[in-house]
């Protein structure tokens, strides 16, 4: 954890495989390139012999990732490390709809699809005690939406967030950075025009 002036930034520092962040993220395969600093950094790392194990980590190379949630990242991490035993079956909302961003940004919905329907599952038939926290209803569905959660199973998921949301949802979600920057605002039209108990367009609600 470090310490600047009146803020607290939490710092993340995690040992991770490239072959399996390559194998899960195509953004990831293209950072490790040559050419980018990411992958210069990898190709000047001297590589050790067949067969053994670093042990002193303070010479491996460093990748900065300044502007990722670092508890969120963590969770992504463990999971494409099949670190099992350090992630929990049900993530608050907050956190869900943090660790759908990135797997967004770093494109790799599909390693996470396991975890992401377990996660969002859990919320399937909480939707009416998501209506007291506000955003809740909206950060539960922008993690569907970026998790990329296929129509067909996803239809029950937004079903039930329609059946909640309150009529001045748009203009609440357009108050949280979150929902404003990546909520399509094709979805918030299509929620607008949803009659209560219906669903959804499954065009509007389909990741690109």
């Amino acid at each position: 954890m470090h310490h600047g002036g009146n803020t607290t930034r939490h710092v993340l520092h995690a040992w991770v495989l490239t072959k399996v962040l390559k194998l899960a993220s195509p953004v990831f395969a293209s950072m490790f390139r040559p050419g980018f600093q990411e992958g210069n950094s990898l190709q000047s790392q001297p590589q050790s012999g067949s067969g053994s194990r670093a042990t002193d980590t303070s010479d491996l190379p460093v990748i900065h990732l300044y502007e990722d949630n670092p508890f969120a990242m963590e969770v992504l991490l463990n999971a494409l490390h099949f670190r099992c035993h350090r992630i929990t079956s049900k993530l608050e909302f907050p956190m869900l709809s943090d660790v759908a961003v990135l797997s967004d940004k770093y494109d790799c919905s599909r390693a996470l699809k396991p975890w992401a329907e377990l996660w969002l599952s859990g919320y399937l038939h909480s939707m009416q005690d998501l209506r007291f926290f506000g955003t809740g209803l909206g950060l539960v569905g922008l993690a569907a939406y970026l998790f990329r959660i296929p129509q067909a199973e996803s239809t029950h998921l937004f079903t039930e967030i329609v059946r909640f949301l309150e009529p001045d949802f748009a203009a609440c979600w357009a108050e949280v950075e979150k929902l404003d920057t990546y909520m399509d605002a094709r979805i918030v039209r299509k929620f607008n025009q949803t009659k209560p108990f219906r669903c959804p367009s499954p065009l509007s609600l389909s990741p690109p």
